[in-house]
């Protein structure tokens, strides 16, 4: 150890990866009650932040809920800052769904909108037989 060579360290570029992140909805974005100003502060930040680095990487979105699907499709008139995810698993995963404008994927850049006004969810091909 007395000898050991001392290497020259060279910092390598820290190049950004997509990222798939996947969140549960109920006691993590949204509630039984009305949203409070502290958690439309939160989704705003959020998507804020989603939308300025991790969206222009081609990350992609994914909501994880117990609930069915016509549950879900009410939380945009309780929560009118909640958007739309790239990916909703619905139904204790029992349902898969990718989320289309015009039915086109949203993996192959048809978004224009974050938002719930423009998106539809079509079922997973693969789990459909």
């Amino acid at each position: 150890f007395l000898f050991r060579r001392k290497r020259k360290r060279t910092r390598s570029p820290i190049i950004p990866r997509p990222i798939l992140l996947f969140t549960d909805l109920d006691g993590t974005w949204v509630d039984q009650s009305m949203p409070s100003e502290e958690l439309k502060a939160d989704l705003n930040a959020f998507h804020e932040f989603w939308d300025r680095f991790e969206k222009p990487r081609g990350s992609l979105l994914c909501y994880n809920t117990s609930r069915c699907i016509r549950d879900y499709e009410k939380l945009p008139k309780l929560y009118p800052c909640f958007r739309a995810p790239d990916i909703l698993i619905t139904g204790d995963g029992t349902e898969i769904r990718w989320a289309v404008i015009k039915d086109r994927f949203l993996t192959e850049g048809a978004i224009s909108s974050h938002g719930h006004a423009d998106a539809a969810f079509g079922r997973d091909s693969e789990w459909d037989s």
